[in-house]
């Protein structure tokens, strides 16, 4: 295979399009947004680990953060309304591929036993997700402590099927499928 670079959505638009047999360049599935969130339910009573979240996110991604609020009370989880419950950015257009990219050619290859994405992480409407254990896999983060991520991609593509050829096509490595005989 040929490992091309690509800075936005129309260098790939050709292959994928070939790919899926479509016609119309408006039909072509692309990714219209990445959304990198954290957790911080563990670390409420802590404000200098959220923080440190935050300001980890903020690393990672290049954008500053949003501190997510919990809606409502639940006693359950010692969880008061108004309380920070998770970190999250939201990344479009050129940050998003610059993403993207670090995240297939840096950080996914130092994840410990890693043999590629898992091909049931898909949502059924053409998105992705993709769960981190730990945050040190991206070279901008600091190892105080660890945390997972969650990175969401979401896509125009309106099959699972269609989907996998977009990101395969951003050069994401998937597990090879397993056929049973």
């Amino acid at each position: 295979m040929n490992m091309k670079h690509y800075e936005n959505f129309s260098d790939i638009m050709p292959t994928v399009k070939s790919q899926l047999s479509l016609e119309n360049d408006f039909s072509v599935p692309k990714l219209l947004k990445v959304v990198i969130s954290a957790g911080c339910g563990k670390y409420l009573k802590d404000p200098n680990k959220i923080d440190f979240i935050f300001d980890q996110i903020m690393k990672i991604t290049g954008q500053l953060p949003v501190k997510a609020k919990a809606k409502k009370s639940v006693a359950g989880f010692s969880v008061r309304e108004g309380m920070i419950s998770g970190v999250f950015v939201t990344l479009r257009k050129a940050s998003m591929y610059e993403f993207v990219r670090r995240l297939a050619y840096l950080a996914l290859p130092r994840v410990r036993d890693f043999h590629g994405m898992s091909l049931n992480a898909f949502d059924g409407n053409g998105n992705y997700n993709l769960g981190i254990k730990d945050h040190t896999v991206f070279f901008e983060s600091d190892s105080t402590f660890s945390f997972g991520l969650n990175i969401a991609l979401i896509t125009s593509a309106s099959s699972d099927a269609d989907c996998e050829v977009l990101l395969k096509n951003l050069w994401l490595p998937f597990r090879e499928k397993v056929h049973n005989v």
